[in-house]
Parts: structure tokens; C-alpha cells; sequence
């Protein structure tokens, strides 16, 4: 976070906007929480972009390095009166919910990318390497797709 805040904010700050101007064109209402974190909107719905680094961990357990990711969250909440019971009465997806949506992802070309926790949806991209300009567009789509199809948003 030092580093981040104090040596190197620009770098950061210059790496996350031209991610967003080179992979989601489409992308509005950016805007800078952090140094590391912004909130775009997209459609109706509003993401959260965050530049991290992840470590890559040996099979010891060692750090063997660290590697810079960007990674786009979708939060939700379980609506009343949606088809689909997906989610306890606390708005946390069941077992049952989070084995539909892990399903589903693993049969999707973005599923590399998708991630599931309990009350959020993530797309990891790594910042170094060779992306498709669609890549990007095509792995937010089906989290907001995700969102209608388990009915963690009424369907319009």
C-alpha cells in the first residue's frame, strides 16, 4: 500500500485507466477511490476495478513471486420475489446456489476468469500478457448475465 500511495501512484493510476480505455471502451462514470481503486458503470449495472498483486505460491507453500492482476467485481443482492430461491434469509447464497453458479461458469469460455465468494463475482485478468479486446467485454457480460439468470436480479 506504501508503495502504491507514495513511490508509485501514477504508474498504478495510468495502468488501470488504460486497461479500461483499451478493454471495456464501453465503460462510464469511471471513478478513483483509491489508488488502486475505481467503480465503473457499464449498462445499469456498476463494477469495481482493483489492481492488485497476487502471489503464485509453491507447492511448499513458498512465495515465488508476485503478479500483477486486475480484478472486476460485481456486487449483488438477492432480490424479494425473484423466481429462483437462490440465497438464505440473510441475502448469502445457499450451498445449493453457489454449486448452480460454479456449474454454469465452468461450462463458459470466461470461466479462467469468473470467480465466485458468497456475496460477490469477480473477473481476474492478469496485467502482463496477450488479452483479446473481447475477452474482457465478453467475461462482464456474463457476470451481469449471471445476475438475471440465477434471479439475483428481477429479469426485465
Amino acid at each position: 500500500t506504501y508503495y502504491y500511495s507514495f513511490i508509485a501512484p501514477k504508474k498504478i493510476d495510468n495502468s488501470i485507466k488504460q486497461f479500461v480505455a483499451t478493454y471495456i471502451p464501453d465503460a462510464t462514470n469511471l471513478a478513483r477511490h483509491t489508488v488502486t481503486n475505481y467503480t465503473f458503470q457499464r449498462g445499469h449495472l456498476q463494477f469495481e476495478l482493483c489492481y492488485s498483486l497476487i502471489p503464485h505460491v509453491s507447492v511448499k507453500g513458498d512465495v515465488k513471486k508476485k503478479v500483477a492482476y486486475f480484478l472486476i467485481c460485481l456486487y449483488y443482492e438477492p432480490q424479494p420475489n425473484t423466481e429462483e430461491v437462490l440465497s438464505d434469509d440473510n441475502g448469502y447464497l445457499t450451498d445449493e446456489g453457489i454449486e448452480a453458479i460454479n456449474d454454469y461458469i465452468q461450462t463458459k469460455d470466461t470461466y479462467n476468469q469468473l470467480t465466485l465468494t458468497d456475496d460477490d463475482l469477480f473477473a481476474i485478468f492478469p496485467k502482463e500478457g496477450d488479452k483479446d479486446a473481447g475477452e474482457v467485454t465478453k467475461t462482464l457480460d456474463e457476470l451481469a448475465y449471471l445476475l438475471t439468470r440465477f434471479c439475483m436480479l428481477p429479469k426485465e
